[in-house]
């Protein structure tokens, strides 16, 4: 038995979500039986973590094991990617020892929230960032973000249906840029910690998206309310991008 470290990115809009379902088409699902079919038994993928309907991924992680030891990575990237649909593809195959394991090794991630500026909304942009039709303050974003920024009880971004019990996390980082791609003018939220609630990051870029259109949120004062209503709304899903996992 070998352990098999992936990584891979995926177009998230095709899926409901990384996590299998019984009635529905989600990117774990799809995965297992491609590289079942490759290596010939069936396979039960992990992953770093598990990403919302419509997020995507420019680089997740996941590891199986398979019984059979002469195949190679190699195989394994070009035989999977010939059975997998064109908006998912695995970019690197690794062998790892036993006790590697995608979501308990992870030591730190990093997500970026792409929104973009335009009286009218662009049609290559649809699904991929989200649009705003004014530029945000963005001084008084970043003079929120430091709050955001070390050990805190996330409790208050959190979605209130996550099933959590400890809601304690980590942030490393936060920052947010702004970039001209193609005529179009980006803000970037780029965000690393240890680890993640369920739909925290998109309540947090929500948040302070509403602080720069002028509402009079504190997010230190949010944090210590520990309740999900004294924050702001949650962004759509498909300007959502997992860009990092490290171990």
């Amino acid at each position: 038995m070998r352990r098999v470290k992936i990584s891979f990115q995926y177009d998230g809009s095709f899926f409901c979500g990384f996590q299998k379902q019984k009635t529905a088409v989600t990117i774990q699902c799809v995965l297992e039986q491609a590289i079942s079919k490759i290596v010939g038994h069936s396979v039960c993928v992990h992953a770093s973590g598990r990403t919302d309907s419509g997020v995507h991924a420019v680089c997740q992680v996941a590891h199986f094991d398979i019984q059979n030891t002469n195949i190679t990575e190699d195989n394994i990237v070009r035989g999977v990617n010939t059975v997998l649909p064109h908006y998912i593809r695995i970019m690197d195959v690794e062998f790892v020892s036993g006790s590697f394991h995608a979501q308990k090794s992870v030591k730190q991630k990093t997500y970026q929230y792409w929104c973009y500026i335009s009286k009218t909304e662009n049609p290559l942009l649809f699904k991929r960032a989200l649009h705003l039709n004014k530029l945000p303050n963005l001084d008084k974003i970043r003079e929120q973000i430091n709050h955001v920024v070390g050990l805190h009880d996330f409790s208050s971004f959190c979605a209130a249906n996550s099933g959590r019990t400890n809601f304690v996390r980590e942030v490393f980082d936060l920052k947010i840029d702004q970039k001209n791609i193609f005529e179009n003018q980006f803000l970037i939220f780029t965000i690393t910690g240890n680890g993640f609630l369920y739909k925290m990051v998109r309540n947090l870029v929500g948040t302070l998206l509403e602080i720069g259109y002028g509402k009079n949120f504190n997010i230190d004062e949010i944090l210590k309310k520990r309740d999900r209503r004294f924050a702001g709304k949650t962004v759509p899903a498909h300007g959502l991008y997992l860009t990092s996992v490290k171990y």
